[in-house]
């Protein structure tokens, strides 16, 4: 862990400010910046040549502002983490390695009292972001009803692909690190000439030591991650505190061992919602001209469309009242109070209920039509999957995942698919996406998914960190925001509340006094004893 802090290249300057054209020295070694990947508040991800290696080994450089000691700690950990992947990567050649990005190097350089730029050079993962794929591949127009079943395999593929190429990473790193933000924005998909698409896991600014939390360290942690994805028990422990959650065994279990898997389900289902809705204006008109036989698959499908965008409406709804307390715009505590008061975490649960029942509902369709339709029981096998890994609350235990990856049997545990797939429009490359390199997707300011159809969509905000919140006013991305765990004077609730919200439409829009602390953010430039702007 003083890795970082101790590496201030001897002989050499101090570390420049990054940009194109410009050569970093770290330890010996020598890299060529050559673009900017994308942009933070506190950080900024850069595409490099490795100078002292082969001709045009290309790596990544994270850029991180540390303005505390929890703040440098933070990066020290990340790095840490990818040291890790690293480590793994010199003990055989694993596929599953090519899909982290794995710490070359790092060094540090301190800017003044108690601030610090941090440098990590990693591996570069290829590919473009996953939200930023789908937001071009959605539908602009009706998908003709006899092309919705070809379309839903496609998708069901796709997501498929993700979960076993990325469920065998885990398999391998969840015994050091929980991610904590595993969605759309931080999965980064490469589509080759030939074979399916490829797919990679980055930025860990917000993962923590797995074996602490599993014990019981997520006690002293903040609550981290896209609140768009989070599971009830981390609505839980934001409304009612950690005391309520640990009286849970269900929601405990959640918690301290299904975020990834969580999140990873939920993405896996985001991409089906999202290739097969309808236009928002053109829903009505989804199913015109469909044929008898394909009438009760597409109602199902629709169904279940309909199901996930009301859970994504009410968690970008508060999704969008976090940022407003992060912004300083409300309270933290008024929006606890408020997440309480409606039962929000039971909405939530409610919401993932209902996404469960519809995708069941779908996956039995699908399964009683497999044997006149082959390419069916690929939708089945990836709903099946889905479904161990998504929660709502009442599994005993989250699923492991070995048995999440051998669960899609059909495909190998590096993703190859073991049938013919379909080629729809939906598989082809991403035009005008730029490619980036490891850890480039969230720390370096891309922005995340705006919402499903159906949900009004909700503005695009560049991810930065959550040491903003040391800034009165500063705006930041949801995801990066440390939010504190023990609200004051609010006392245990129960019941079903869905559906509530208030009249506009926003939970929580009183201001926040914020006690937020959090190592964790992208770029991981914050850490313990950042606190949010003041009432």
């Amino acid at each position: 862990a003083q890795a970082v802090r101790n590496n201030p290249a001897a002989g050499y300057p101090p570390l420049p400010d990054l940009q194109a054209g410009i050569i970093v020295h770290i330890d010996a070694q020598s890299y060529r910046v050559t673009s900017k990947l994308g942009q933070g508040t506190f950080g900024s991800v850069w595409a490099a040549e490795d100078c002292s290696g082969p001709s045009g080994n290309c790596v990544a450089v994270k850029e991180v502002s540390c303005k505390s000691w929890p703040a440098l700690e933070a990066a020290e950990l990340e790095g840490r983490f990818l040291r890790i992947v690293a480590r793994d990567c010199h003990q055989g050649d694993q596929a599953w390695t090519k899909r982290l990005p794995a710490l070359i190097n790092s060094a540090s350089h301190p800017l003044g009292h108690e601030t610090w730029r941090v440098l990590l050079v990693m591996t570069r993962i290829p590919g473009a972001s996953l939200d930023k794929y789908l937001e071009v591949k959605k539908p602009k127009e009706i998908v003709e009803a006899n092309k919705l079943r070809e379309t839903l395999v496609t998708s069901c593929d796709l997501a498929a692909d993700m979960v076993s190429q990325l469920g065998t990473a885990f398999e391998h790193v969840s015994k050091h690190v929980v991610h904590r933000d595993a969605n759309l924005s931080n999965i980064l998909i490469d589509e080759p000439k030939e074979g399916p698409p490829q797919f990679g896991i980055v930025d860990f600014g917000l993962a923590v030591d797995a074996a602490a939390w599993r014990q019981g360290g997520w006690q002293q942690q903040t609550i981290g991650g896209d609140c768009r994805y989070w599971p009830c028990s981390a609505w839980l422990i934001f409304g009612l505190g950690a005391e309520e959650l640990i009286k849970l065994p269900k929601l405990r279990a959640e918690y301290e061992q299904g975020l990834d898997q969580h999140t990873l389900g939920l993405t896996a289902l985001q991409i089906i919602a999202d290739l097969c809705s309808a236009p928002e204006d053109k829903h009505s008109q989804q199913h015109h001209g469909a044929n008898t036989g394909d009438c009760l698959l597409l109602q199902k499908l629709s169904a279940f469309c309909d199901a996930w965008k009301q859970y994504w409406s009410h968690s970008t709804t508060l999704w969008q009242a976090v940022l407003k307390a992060f912004q300083g715009i409300t309270r933290v505590r008024d929006l606890q109070a408020d997440c309480a008061n409606t039962h929000a975490h039971e909405i939530v649960r409610a919401n993932l209920k209902a996404v469960r029942a519809s995708a069941k509902d779908l996956r039995e369709v699908c399964g009683s039509g497999s044997g006149s339709s082959p390419h069916l029981g690929r939708v089945v096998e990836l709903l099946d999957t889905a479904l161990l890994m998504v929660s709502d609350g009442d599994a005993e235990q989250p699923q492991t995942w070995d048995k999440i990856t051998s669960a899609l049997h059909s495909r190998s545990k590096d993703g190859p698919v073991a049938f013919t797939r379909g080629t729809p429009s939906s598989t082809k490359s991403v035009h005008g996406a730029e490619p980036h390199g490891a850890d480039a997707s969230k720390g370096a300011g891309h922005s995340t998914v705006t919402g499903a159809a159906g949900t009004g969509g909700s503005p695009e905000h560049p991810s930065v960190q959550a040491e903003a919140a040391s800034s009165p006013g500063a705006a930041a991305h949801p995801r990066d925001i440390a939010l504190p765990k023990h609200p004051v004077g609010i006392t245990s609730c129960t019941g079903s509340a869905a559906g509530q919200t208030h009249a506009d439409g926003a939970i929580g829009t009183s201001p926040p006094a914020a006690s937020a602390s959090s190592p964790h953010a992208t770029d991981a430039a914050t850490a313990p004893g950042v606190h949010a702007p003041e009432p």
